[in-house]
């Protein structure tokens, strides 16, 4: 990953910084190297295909695909990448072509693990069951409240409440994307920490390709977005370890609540801040 980003910068003083804002990232090395998530092998993929994007088009959606495969999640991001390609000059005959071969590809990967769907429906399940566990992020919050304060079967209710949310901000940002109103990089990042506090659970190591992004994107709101959240989820393993024996909290909500302080409003607080920024610059557009 980290030669792939290298790579795809234009100068050597993007490329080296590219390099050390992922591979110098304590928080990457902790949960990609000492955790070893499945969320490296997806950015991997998801970093090929941005790569591709600028140097093999055709290669573009079979990396793309895979990245989706190994953590279902990035789908979100499928149809900027179909716009993108589009953009950049790829004509419909050549999207098949691409469409074909990444199915093809795919199809190689699954085949032999397929055992006549039981993979399929063993990759369901242990999605059920681990969307059942709780932690800070907004829609996780909110079942839990619902559930502690309701009844139960109110669960049911934050997930349609949160998917609904999140499918109008990220149809918002798709649309400033279409408007050319927002860059190609920041509409991916902005949808993954949409996707992170409206429908997923909400860990530390599900933003690993957002980092990745960030390292492609030279910015400094992005940099420093990046380094804020590396601190807060470093924190978020000793602290949480605190709370739930120490802290004297009565309650995992509670304790959820307090794990939010170091996830979810560090990314409320970058996604406010851009937000700002596109209304401002909305405003100046209209003058």
């Amino acid at each position: 990953t980290g030669w792939i980003l290298f790579a795809y910068q234009s100068t050597a003083k993007l490329k080296w910084l590219a390099l050390a804002l992922f591979l110098l990232n304590p928080l990457v090395l902790f949960e990609g190297v000492v955790n070893a998530h499945n969320d490296v092998m997806m950015t991997l993929f998801l970093v090929l295909a941005l790569f591709s994007l600028k140097r093999f088009p055709l290669l573009t959606l079979t990396f793309f695909l895979l990245a989706v495969f190994t953590k279902l999640f990035v789908v979100v991001l499928f149809p900027f990448f179909v716009v993108e390609l589009l953009r950049r000059g790829m004509r419909w005959s050549s999207f098949v072509l691409s469409a074909g071969v990444a199915a093809l590809v795919s199809a190689s990967f699954f085949i032999p693990f397929w055992a006549n769907g039981k993979m399929l429906s063993f990759w369901v399940y242990s999605s059920t069951i681990s969307q059942q566990l709780e932690n800070a992020s907004l829609f996780s919050l909110l079942r839990e409240y619902l559930r502690l304060t309701q009844a139960p079967e109110m669960g049911g209710l934050a997930r349609d409440l949160s998917t609904g949310l999140f499918l109008i901000l990220a149809g918002f940002v798709f649309y400033l994307y279409m408007k050319r109103r927002m860059d190609f990089e920041i509409a991916l990042i902005m949808t993954l920490l949409l996707f992170g506090l409206f429908v997923s659970l909400l860990y530390p190591w599900y933003f690993l390709p957002v980092f990745a992004i960030i390292a492609l994107y030279p910015k400094t709101a992005e940099w420093r977005f990046m380094a804020i959240f590396t601190f807060c989820g470093l924190l978020f393993y000793p602290l949480s370890i605190w709370a739930f024996f120490n802290a004297g909290f009565t309650s995992k909500f509670q304790v959820h609540l307090f794990q939010a302080a170091l996830l979810t409003l560090p990314i409320v607080g970058y996604l406010a801040f851009k937000a700002f920024l596109t209304s401002k610059n909305l405003s100046s557009q209209k003058e």
